[in-house]
């Protein structure tokens, strides 16, 4: 008997989770209730009206036609200034730069570098990577004004299987066996559509200070068995799910509850959120995966919020473009304030249709006492037997005049001052225009997508908080364990944990690779530390630095973290190539005379990184010699970070405590 036709059993409930369970379905429903009202920041609609009107603009909807006459067309200029907002917004890199600060507020600059390295390392491996998904958030954000980003460590098996003997031919000779699950492990950013997301309190913008939230996802029940197939109430999870609850009672002790409608073969999984009370609970199809207890106080025990990433907040991350105000949750977008413009402009393009159809096929009255075709107005054709002087036109078909035209292009102009010029759209402008006269729009344009910016910006280092606590969380545990033996003859038991390793560019320009080993061992020294860097970069011919850090310290140490996002542009043209070439050529012109030599390295590096070229390939690294401690060059070992910090000695805040790497 298959999942789709045994019997589900029924979960057996304390009267506790009983309890809980009926309190979060009935703030759940609550929630679900605020969207559904009409609200005036939602121009008197629901939320899903709303939603959907924007979504329609942004897509290029076409409605039906209302009438036989009418033209299905519409001029797409919402989705076009939209589009064009996209694609310059990805354009640019939107990288982290993260710095920690001790408990003395002293900054430990080479373990924030090392976190930003992390950061750019887990988007690089998540399913899909970080780079595809970005357009899709931004996207959300830019249709809707509002998205939500969810950050979690995903952890799901799939059946691994291996085909022995491949004989299409022979279906009978066919095998493979069966192995293991295969388990995948990684962080992950995972978009959520606006309906998705219920808000405890729509009055309140700052998602730090919702009093709860609430996620829903649909996904078919082979995907939820491969994430909680182990899980103890899996076997409870119903198949077929019928909405029951009426007004957010739950009274029945099996109800089969969710927030929304629930196809056959799909789970809808529920996520739900209090910071103030640290509280977590996860539901299949309406049943609480967690256990609720007292503890010894006599009080509710649930599971907590802070054992998702280490921080009792919310695991979200909100964007917003647009705020409508301090009080209340969602923000304007692009289509909403030109959705209305659009639909009167693509009224009056229909309008043009049917008057330039009108002005070649016009309305006649036919008095010549026989039936006539629409055939008497094609070029060509001969009409025997008929008057054409009883042939007369009905009112006036001149077509669309100069006024109308000139209304449409109003009309435009509006959409373009609430959204994208067209300068900003790469469209030329009527008259000869200098390129200063260019640039000074373009910076007009730009100053207008300032809020677009700052929301992409505020969304970029609330994921990229959220991704660092999932990194010192999930990355710092051990993988595996082995016996050591050690002078005494006796063994002991020791964590293995992951070793990383992550392309990038460091502080001088070069661009190498940098190496992370997580280990509760004894440091090396960092004369051991320089030496191996040496070796790996002889033997590989780039750049290499190596890092040793003990997690559990990593970890016992209270860093604040402080992130800052600089917007830089990803693509180099042949101008800025240019320009760079100049500024070098009037440096030298200035300096060398007083004798002042720049860093010729990294002009070399900068040069051939805006060529696209690779720095170490053009320019290979000069064997060096190893140079007296204590000078400072890139990739030599240096006091600061040699000392290691070993069990018997007092905590110091310090990266030198956790690290056994060279500083640059």
């Amino acid at each position: 008997m298959n999942d789709k036709t045994k019997q589900v059993p029924e979960v057996d409930y304390t009267e506790d989770e009983k309890a809980f369970r009926s309190m979060i379905i009935e703030r759940m429903e609550h929630a679900r209730r605020q969207r559904e009202q009409q609200h005036p920041e939602f121009d008197d609609m629901t939320y899903e009206e709303y939603w959907e009107s924007n979504a329609k603009a942004a897509n290029a909807y076409m409605p039906p036609k209302k009438n036989a006459q009418d033209t299905r067309t519409t001029s797409g200029t919402t989705k076009e200034k939209t589009g064009t907002l996209l694609s310059s917004i990805l354009n640019y890199n939107f990288a982290p730069d993260v710095e920690a600060y001790d408990k003395d507020d002293l900054v430990v600059q080479e373990l924030g570098t090392i976190m930003e390295d992390f950061i750019k390392k887990s988007r690089k491996i998540e399913k899909p990577d970080y780079e595809v998904k970005r357009p899709v958030v931004y996207k959300e954000l830019f249709d809707q004004g509002t998205v939500c980003v969810e950050d979690v460590q995903v952890e799901f098996a799939l059946p691994n299987k291996v085909a022995k003997n491949f004989k299409v031919n022979k279906l009978k000779e066919m095998e493979w066996s069966e192995r293991m699950d295969k388990v995948y492990k990684f962080c992950s950013a995972n978009v959520l559509c606006g309906l998705d997301v219920y808000f405890g309190n729509i009055r309140e913008f700052y998602l730090e200070l919702q009093p709860y939230i609430a996620t829903k996802k649909k996904i078919t029940r082979g995907e939820a068995q491969s994430i909680y197939g182990t899980w103890e109430r899996w076997e409870n999870v119903p198949v077929d799910l019928k909405r029951t609850v009426e007004d957010g009672a739950d009274s029945l002790p099996f109800n089969n509850w969710s927030l929304g409608d629930v196809e056959k073969d799909t789970v809808e999984v529920i996520k739900y959120y209090d910071k103030w009370a640290n509280d977590f609970m996860i539901l299949l199809n309406g049943v609480m995966m967690f256990p609720v207890r007292r503890n010894k106080k006599g009080k509710l025990n649930t599971f907590p919020l802070s054992s998702l990433n280490g921080e009792c907040e919310y695991p979200l991350s909100k964007g917003d473009i647009d705020p409508i105000s301090r009080n209340f949750a969602y923000s304007k977008s692009i289509p909403a304030k030109t959705k209305v413009d659009q639909a009167l402009f693509d009224e009056m393009l229909k309008a043009i249709v049917l008057k330039t159809r009108k002005s070649y096929q016009p309305p006649m009255a036919n008095n010549t006492g026989k039936m006539l075709s629409k055939k008497i107005f094609y070029p060509g054709t001969i009409h025997s037997g008929i008057n054409p002087e009883k042939l007369q036109e009905i009112g006036e078909n001149k077509g669309v005049t100069q006024s109308e035209f000139n209304s449409i292009q109003f009309i435009k102009q509006i959409i373009d001052e609430k959204s994208v010029s067209n300068v900003f759209e790469g469209q030329a402008s009527k008259g000869q225009q200098t390129a200063r006269e260019v640039t000074i729009l373009k910076q007009q344009s730009m100053m207008k997508l300032g809020l677009a910016v700052t929301g992409v910006i505020n969304l970029e280092k609330s994921m990229c908080k959220l991704r660092l606590n999932n990194i010192l969380k999930y990355w710092t545990e051990p993988i595996d364990k082995r016996i050591v033996q050690l002078e005494d003859g006796l063994e002991q038991t020791t964590n293995l944990y992951k070793t990383i390793s992550i392309d990038t560019e460091f502080e001088e320009g070069k661009k190498g690779q940098r190496i992370v080993d997580f280990t509760e061992e004894e440091m090396p020294t960092s004369e051991q530390v320089y030496a191996e860097e040496q070796l790996l970069s002889e033997l590989n011919n780039r750049e290499y630095r190596k890092h040793y850090i003990n997690p559990k310290l990593l970890n016992s140490l209270d860093y604040n973290w402080y992130i800052e996002i600089v917007p830089t542009e990803k693509n180099t043209s042949e101008l800025k190539v240019a320009m760079f070439e100049d500024m070098v050529q009037k440096m030298m012109a200035m300096f060398i005379p007083l004798g002042k030599m720049p860093n010729l390295d990294y002009i070399a590096t900068r040069w051939a990184t805006l060529q696209g070229e690779d720095p170490n390939r053009l320019f290979p690294p000069a064997q060096q010699q190893p140079m007296p401690m204590g000078m400072g060059a890139p990739g030599q070992p240096n006091n600061t970070l040699q000392n290691q910090l070993t069990p018997n000695r007092q905590s110091q805040t310090s990266l030198k405590e956790l690290t056994g790497s060279t500083a640059s």
